[in-house]
């Protein structure tokens, strides 16, 4: 996620936000400007902001997160014998950058997953 986007998550009614008057423009555009601000302070800290995504079923109902691979059926799953989670088909080592962020974020997105009360 870029500076801008972050901004935007910060403080989304600032960037909505239309103004009739001299005194609401300049209001709106510092409080775009503070949210900038943190954003740069916060990806410039090392901290990365990701967007989990929504787990899909696999053919036999099971909970998985797909990762981009040069294989379409790479994966993330937790296993619903022992809670653990497993990688499917995910190449070692991952070729691109693209496809370690996809898989960084797949297993993330499992580990929330199996923490949650109603795993396993």
């Amino acid at each position: 996620m870029d500076i801008s986007e972050l901004a935007r998550l910060l403080d989304p009614e600032a960037w909505a936000a239309t103004w009739s008057t001299l005194s609401e423009a300049i209001e709106i555009q510092t409080r775009r400007e503070q949210s900038e601000i943190y954003a740069r302070r916060i990806i410039d800290g090392g901290y990365a902001l990701v967007k989990l995504p929504d787990a899909e079923l696999d053919g036999a109902g099971q909970q998985c997160w797909p990762v981009s691979s040069h294989d379409s059926r790479a994966r993330v799953t937790v296993r619903a014998s022992d809670g653990r989670i497993v990688q499917d088909m995910v190449s070692n080592p991952v070729p691109r950058p693209a496809d370690a962020r996809s898989l960084a974020v797949a297993l993330l997105a499992a580990a929330d997953y199996a923490e949650a009360p109603q795993a396993v």
